[in-house]
């Protein structure tokens, strides 16, 4: 199979995968808090219980997925029986969360949550850790991250769209979710069929991996690459999620755009990222990943830099923004998992163990909780500061623009602090890589 149909058949996945995401980010903490009267606080706080419960579930996932599964003493592979079950556990969970009854409660939103985190874990962990086994070259990595980002980003794309297209025939937010919820499960019949079909799994190596969770960790946490890279992806992914989760709410009491203004300006955010991606990837094949990632990451600041200054009904304005802001998002979701790839390999080399599965549950970890934490310090600092989702409550807007735009500046200025020398470069990459390989050579040949 060449490079081109190995990354559509492990990337088209992503497109059903990312379909609940915005919804997630946008419109249900907006539609629970608001429509259904659960409130900010309870709603921010049912969000971020379910994402702690959720957490708890990663380490001991990215444990299983390293280690081969049998059945009766025949292996049935170790990224793809829990992709199989996650595929059917958030499928159920998405239902469950994009249909919500009248009478929905805190307790529903919790269990909802849970349902569809646990679904979506079982999938990620596995699925993220399986593109580090497909290359070892250091663009390669990138060019496989590209591909499942842009069918993810593309997933967000016509999660944008519908509610763009429901606002226009007079529908309400809470009806697009669903219909969402219910595109992404016909669509992700087939295209995780022809995942699990066509991409193999890579040989297990079973070299030193009967260690505890504890010992595992611990001595992760003397891989200095990953720490450094793990804290930047956690205080990026928060300050991305800030203004994810308060786009509608800014667009529609800020901005006061209507619903199908709304999903335009959604719509342009998400197709702005798919855009850009080739750029950035281009950009990854001429200069170091953290340097690329770095750039994104100021394009945004000094796009949202300009928030501040917006008034009520600069639709054009914000359209600009959020192109750039759009478009800065497809760096920072192709570059960092890629980087991440890198780091897979440094661990091979220092402990000559595979632990990919466990790097990567960190990995999704860590993201799990920065989007929960960003959900719960917008909506308590809305609420801190009067400001409330209630049509005829009180609107500091003042607070909003402030929260939305300048909080994520300041985050991705610390990140860009943490990375900017980054020690693992492109020339290194390639030595660790020709490391690695001999390495594995060395353990097929002794039996291991």
């Amino acid at each position: 199979m060449n490079n081109a149909k190995r990354n559509f058949y492990y990337g088209s996945a992503a497109f059903a995968l990312g379909m609940p995401t915005l919804p997630l980010m946008v419109h249900v903490p907006v539609i629970y808090a608001e429509n259904l009267g659960i409130g900010l606080v309870a709603t921010g706080l049912a969000l971020f219980l379910a994402r702690l419960f959720d957490v708890i579930s990663d380490p001991v996932i990215g444990m299983v997925c390293d280690k081969t599964l049998t059945i009766n003493g025949k292996s049935i592979g170790r990224r793809k029986p829990m992709i199989f079950i996650g595929a059917i556990v958030a499928g159920t969970g998405a239902i469950l969360l994009m249909n919500p009854p009248s009478n929905a409660n805190f307790m529903f939103l919790l269990i909802a949550s849970i349902v569809l985190y646990l679904g979506w874990t079982l999938i990620s962990i596995p699925y993220q850790a399986w593109a580090a086994d497909l290359s070892n070259i250091y663009s390669d990595k990138t060019s496989i991250t590209a591909t499942r980002e842009f069918f993810l980003l593309a997933g967000l794309l016509v999660a944008g769209i519908i509610p763009a297209i429901m606002g226009y025939f007079g529908y309400d937010e809470m009806r697009s979710i669903s219909i969402i919820g219910w595109v992404m499960i016909l669509s992700g019949i087939p295209l995780f069929y022809l995942l699990l079909k066509k991409i193999p799994e890579v040989r297990n190596s079973k070299f030193n991996q009967n260690k505890s969770m504890v010992f595992l960790i611990q001595d992760l946490c003397k891989n200095i690459p990953f720490i450094r890279l793990l804290s930047g992806w956690f205080i990026n992914s928060a300050a991305n999620g800030i203004p994810a989760v308060l786009f509608i709410i800014y667009m529609k009491d800020f901005l006061k755009a209507d619903e199908f203004e709304r999903g335009m300006l959604t719509l342009a955010y998400f197709l702005s990222g798919i855009i850009f991606i080739p750029f950035w990837l281009f950009l990854s094949k001429s200069y170091d990943k953290h340097t690329v990632w770095c750039c994104s990451m100021a394009v945004a600041c000094i796009a949202f830099s300009a928030v501040p200054f917006l008034s009520e009904g600069d639709l054009f304005e914000f359209l600009i923004i959020t192109i750039i802001t759009g478009a800065a998002l497809g760096g920072d979701l192709v570059i960092p998992p890629s980087m991440q790839a890198d780091v897979v390999e440094y661990e091979v080399m220092r402990t000559k163990s595979d632990r990919t599965g466990m790097l990567f549950s960190l990995w999704t970890m860590a993201s799990k909780i920065a989007l929960a934490f960003s959900i719960l310090i917008a909506f308590s600092l809305l609420s801190f500061l009067d400001f409330s989702v209630v049509s005829d409550g009180p609107k500091n807007l003042i607070a909003l623009s402030m929260i939305y735009s300048i909080l994520p500046v300041v985050f991705k200025l610390i990140v860009i602090s943490l990375v900017w020398r980054y020690p693992l470069t492109q020339y290194k990459q390639s030595i660790i890589s020709k490391r690695v390989v001999l390495i594995k050579q060395r353990m097929a040949k002794d039996g291991h």
